[in-house]
């Protein structure tokens, strides 16, 4: 294999991947859960290392027509996940939907075979997966110090909102203090389903509003203003992470014009030297994300005019997800 050519290279390492596979799922009566566990993440540890290399020494047209023929080759398998299946196909139109983040959230596996339960708990393992939950843990007691600083009811902004997950989280507080919570999305299903999930939260209807708006369109200061008025708090995580450095800059630009004086942004972004993209274009094809390093994070918030001394920032304890809070003067 060693002199092969770099894509006969890994053919031969997805063959062997693909046989690994046929014989760990006939002999899974043989294998606790752990144990069977172990044996995929071995072999799927091989494998992407065979990946990575190729991908060191192909094009990027090679890899995405490479990354379809291995997701040709582990169907069989990987069709018993739900959780790798929904994350190949994006059944609502675009990544990281708020069906999988919810799924993530809740961290169990949901297929109906043993191995496709095993799979999903693979991909529940993963780095991302867990600087998701972090994200969210972070997002919310960060969330929560602001309502309870504030000696009066905030009006909150959340961008992107998927699930309302970390709203429905700290739906307490939002009931204490008499805050009012403007949620924008542009997926009517996942709306429709944080309107459900927060109105069993306890939260009063009348403190929450639901907008089905592309967040893309919130450029423009003088409208959002008048949409939405000027705001205690605006944020977003996770949708930054799928628009370019100048989409970025332009939006944040526009949200930190929304805030009162002392009023606070805060958004989540990916740093890309903590984690390995591998996985996440190979077994699934999760790979409208891009990450950025900590010194470009900074950068975008220079661009987008925001003081270096309003901006302070924290981690995830998985150290992948990057929390800024910029406070208006």
């Amino acid at each position: 294999m060693d002199g092969a050519p770099p894509r006969q290279t890994l053919d031969n390492a997805v063959a062997l991947y693909t046989s690994r596979l046929t014989e760990i799922e006939a002999e899974a009566a043989r294998f606790s859960d752990r144990e069977l566990f172990q044996e995929i993440d071995t072999a799927t540890a091989e494998v992407l290392g065979a990946c990575a290399k190729y991908e060191g020494s192909a094009t990027p047209d090679e890899t995405r027509a490479a990354c379809a023929e291995f997701h040709r080759q582990t169907e069989p398998w990987f069709s018993q996940s739900a959780g790798m299946t929904h994350a190949r196909k994006w059944p609502h139109g675009y990544q990281g939907d708020y069906e999988i983040l919810e799924w993530i959230y809740a961290g169990l596996p949901r297929s109906e075979s043993r191995l496709g339960a095993v799979l999903d708990s693979y991909l529940l393992s993963r780095t991302m997966a867990i600087a998701a939950r972090g994200r969210k843990t972070l997002l919310c007691d960060l969330l929560l110090r602001e309502l309870r600083e504030r000696e009066t009811s905030a009006r909150i902004l959340s961008i992107a909102c998927g699930s309302c997950r970390d709203v429905f989280d700290i739906a307490g507080e939002i009931q204490r203090t008499n805050s009012h919570v403007a949620c924008v999305d542009r997926d009517s299903d996942a709306l429709a389903y944080a309107k459900r999930l927060l109105l069993a939260s306890g939260i009063s209807p009348d403190r929450l509003g639901f907008h089905q708006l592309n967040a893309l369109r919130l450029v423009s200061p003088k409208e959002a203003i008048r949409r939405f008025g000027e705001l205690d708090i605006v944020y977003s995580v996770g949708f930054l992470d799928y628009l370019d450095d100048d989409r970025v800059g332009r939006l944040l630009k526009t949200w930190y014009q929304l805030l009162k004086p002392g009023g606070a942004l805060v958004v989540a972004m990916k740093d890309v030297t903590r984690f390995e993209p591998y996985s996440y274009r190979w077994l699934i094809d999760w790979t409208g994300f891009r990450g950025r390093t900590e010194a470009e994070m900074a950068g975008v918030f220079d661009a987008a005019q925001i003081p270096e001394n309003s901006r302070k920032m924290s981690r995830d304890p998985s150290g992948v997800v990057l929390l800024w809070r910029a406070v208006r003067g």
